[in-house]
């Protein structure tokens, strides 16, 4: 089982909202695909390792100059607190992904409830994931997530979202990250949207 990557990473929501918050599928499974706790961003769909892979800093100059100052906290992108928020769960499922539909996501305040793997060999789970709350007012989110036992390490993020057709735009302004786009969709109450890797894995909010 692979070790949770935590450093200078918005937890989730990986929301984020990953979320929405915090989207990575090869980080939440070893060989036999056991699902493993892993703290992601909202904006980067969970993914844990985006910044890495398009070649991004992890911290922007203010937060390199905070913290050379000594202040090790972590970066208040919002006033939100993570109280109310239940723990999502994460688990693996047989079947395939759904097609994403799109949809006009309403405002409103979301909670993680899960982060779903698909198409693996066999079920596994649910086990805890991570708690996260997100904040939707219109192109403008807000997020806070933290690990499902640990309430001290919230973190926030300030996301500015866009969506055309079937794809979803996030954009972390709190620390000025490039973009991340998924497919996503919008159901009822329920806001999903995926990594669009080769397994593909999703987080899913649920409107309050």
């Amino acid at each position: 089982m692979k070790t949770p990557k935590n450093g200078s990473r918005s937890l989730i929501p990986a929301l984020a909202v990953g979320a929405l918050l915090l989207l990575s599928a090869e980080a939440c499974g070893d060989s036999d695909g056991d699902p493993a706790t892993h703290p992601e961003s909202v904006a980067d769909g969970g993914d844990a390792d985006a910044d890495e892979a398009d070649g991004a800093s992890p911290k922007s100059d203010a937060d390199i100059a905070r913290i050379d100052s000594g202040d090790t906290s972590p970066k208040a992108c919002n006033t939100l607190t993570i109280a109310g928020a239940p723990v999502g769960v994460q688990r693996a499922v047989t079947d395939p992904a759904p097609t994403p539909t799109g949809g006009a996501i309403e405002d409103g305040t979301y909670f993680l409830t899960e982060y779903v793997i698909f198409g693996r060999p066999k079920a596994i789970g649910p086990a805890p994931f991570l708690r996260s709350k997100l904040v939707v007012q219109g192109g403008v989110w807000e997020a806070v997530t933290a690990d499902p036992t640990d309430a001290t390490s919230a973190k926030t993020e300030s996301i500015a979202a866009s969506t055309t057709g079937t794809t979803l735009t996030l954009t972390r302004t709190c620390d000025a990250q490039p973009a991340q786009s998924y497919s996503y969709s919008f159901l009822g109450k329920e806001l999903r949207y995926y990594n669009g890797k080769a397994e593909i894995a999703a987080l899913i909010f649920t409107k309050q």
